[in-house]
């Protein structure tokens, strides 16, 4: 008689995505590397979609929380935004240095995106990710009180008859980070391996690490 738990095992084992095959050149994984993370920008079901950004904040403990990838510039940058008087923007702003960190859990890969943030408010990138973003998407900015302000029971704090669009707008930044530096992990069944990125001018130059 079958168990339970080998009837599971069973089903897990036929769910199982095929496995990721392996990279072999340092070339096809950084090429891999930013065509996934354009694809989380696009599609919520990569893992890129939802990473977690990690940054310093001003008492020197980490600060991470998960954020949406709005917008890839191919070999560039990684962007999102937020509400401009949020802790982080003040954070970053003390402390640009961030890592954007990601793992797709049916691929078995971790990445690592490494850089220097700016943010942006009352600018041409600030106006354009504004007018290309639907209200279902800049609702959040739609609130008088701060984030993280008390509030006396659970509350969006959203509220579209107080606030006009265009003090939404002036809530809304722009999170830029310029990538220098990538790291990705493959756990493969044929073996685990490391391969790191630095910018050296315009370019990526990689190498192979022992994970």
């Amino acid at each position: 008689m079958v168990s339970e738990g080998e009837r599971m095992k069973d089903l897990e084992d036929e769910l199982m995505v095929e496995p990721m095959p392996r990279l072999e050149s340092l070339e096809e994984v950084l090429e891999h590397l930013w065509a996934y993370a354009e694809r989380g920008a696009h599609r919520r079901d990569n893992a890129m979609a939802t990473p977690i950004f990690v940054t310093t904040r001003q008492d020197g403990a980490p600060g991470a929380r998960t954020v949406i990838l709005r917008d890839v510039e191919p070999g560039q940058a990684l962007l999102c935004h937020t509400d401009r008087r949020s802790g982080k923007v003040q954070d970053l702003r003390a402390e640009p240095r961030t890592v954007w960190v990601c793992y797709d859990r049916e691929l078995h890969q971790q990445f690592q995106f490494i850089g220097r943030t700016t943010i942006h408010t009352d600018d041409a990138l600030a106006d354009r990710m504004w007018a290309e973003e639907s209200l279902d998407e800049l609702v959040f900015y739609f609130k008088k009180p701060p984030p993280s302000e008390h509030a006396e029971a659970p509350s969006s704090a959203q509220d579209f008859e107080e606030v006009s669009e265009a003090e939404a707008r002036a809530n809304f930044a722009v999170v830029r980070t310029e990538i220098d530096a990538i790291l990705w992990q493959h756990v493969h069944p044929e073996g685990e391996y490391r391969a790191g990125f630095k910018r050296q001018g315009d370019a990526f130059v990689g190498e192979w690490l022992v994970p």
